[in-house]
């Protein structure tokens, strides 16, 4: 019986020329064709490293994506054929199944893990987060506040167009660092669970339950092939009984804090907020420790026009942000 199989493959590619002998490269994608097996049976024995002799039968790469294949019950007869065929003899041809770690390249895929445990593509969402500008958030004893500073680096950008500060319900609210645009596609699906919870439950959602489902589906893109992390982490606060303050990570981890950062300088400024931070402070408190806090982050001047500030109070169980002339006042 004849075949003719295609197969497109990671692995080692040959190239071959008339003054030189057959070198691999790694990386690159190859075809395989084997056209009947009994001319792959009168190849055995030959001497060339990958390359496989006899009348009407060439292999030019090792097909290394058979091997690993979960599709293998949905492959078509032809293509589990030459699975059988080539990879009893592949270690005549002198390749090898285990690649070093280097030619691995674990941080192409989200789904396979580095041989300690890792998984780089998250990694480097995190890494985006940490070039985003700085976003703080405050927890006070009558409320909480939530601050954010706009990177404007040039002054023809209109700064009331860069929004940090993002309104989930009328109680809940999110800053961001990384890529916001990230951020506000989380912040739509955040306010379609509030909306749904309020149309079920004819109550508002709490801040917990909607933290809980953005980590979810942070974590379900840390899980699948073909998707990315969002390369964003979120601060979400609220007032439901009492104030919340929690961070939402590119790997869906979710903490609660009384006071954190997130973005440029994080670890500085939470540094300051473990010395300065005291239970029981005010909201107006809070919000001035807020902006010490983002100065602390880097060497920027602060103004109204680059630094956004939202205040949830328990009297009024709703955020408002402050206007420039209200954050001037913080900044003096």
């Amino acid at each position: 019986m004849r075949l003719r199989a295609l197969a497109t493959i990671h692995g080692y590619i040959k190239e071959k020329s008339a003054t030189s002998s057959p070198t691999y490269r790694s990386g690159s994608p190859a075809k395989t064709i084997i056209r009947s097996e009994a001319a792959y049976k009168r190849s055995e024995g030959s001497e060339q490293v990958g390359q496989l002799k006899g009348e009407g039968c060439t292999a030019h790469a090792f097909p290394i994506f058979f091997s690993f294949s979960p599709m293998y019950h949905l492959m078509p007869a032809s293509i589990i054929n030459l699975r059988r065929i080539v990879l009893p003899e592949i270690s005549n041809w002198g390749v090898t199944m285990y690649p070093s770690p280097q030619a691995q390249a674990y941080d192409r895929a989200i789904t396979v893990f580095s041989p300690d445990g890792r998984l780089f593509q998250v990694e480097y969402a995190k890494e985006a987060v940490k070039r985003g500008a700085t976003a703080v958030g405050v927890v006070c004893s009558d409320g909480v506040v939530l601050a954010a500073y706009k990177n404007t680096s040039s002054s023809l950008i209109i700064p009331e167009s860069m929004k940090k500060i993002f309104e989930i319900d009328s109680h809940i609210a999110a800053t961001a660092s990384g890529l916001i645009a990230d951020a506000r596609r989380l912040v739509d699906i955040a306010r379609l669970e509030a909306q749904r919870h309020r149309l079920s439950y004819a109550e508002p959602a709490s801040v917990e339950l909607i933290a809980k489902n953005l980590c979810d589906i942070m974590q379900a893109y840390t899980q699948y092939g073909g998707i990315r992390p969002f390369g964003v982490s979120l601060l979400i606060a609220g007032v439901d009984g009492t104030a919340k303050l929690f961070e939402a990570e590119p790997s869906g981890a979710l903490t609660g804090y009384r006071a954190a950062a997130v973005g440029m300088g994080k670890k500085e400024v939470e540094e300051f907020f473990e010395k300065e931070y005291k239970e029981g402070m005010t909201v107006d408190e809070g919000t001035a420790l807020a902006i010490k806090a983002i100065k602390k982050s880097g060497d920027m001047k602060l103004t109204s026009d680059n630094i956004e500030i939202a205040v949830a109070t328990l009297k009024k169980k709703e955020f408002s942000v402050l206007s420039p002339k209200e954050v001037e006042k913080y900044l003096k």
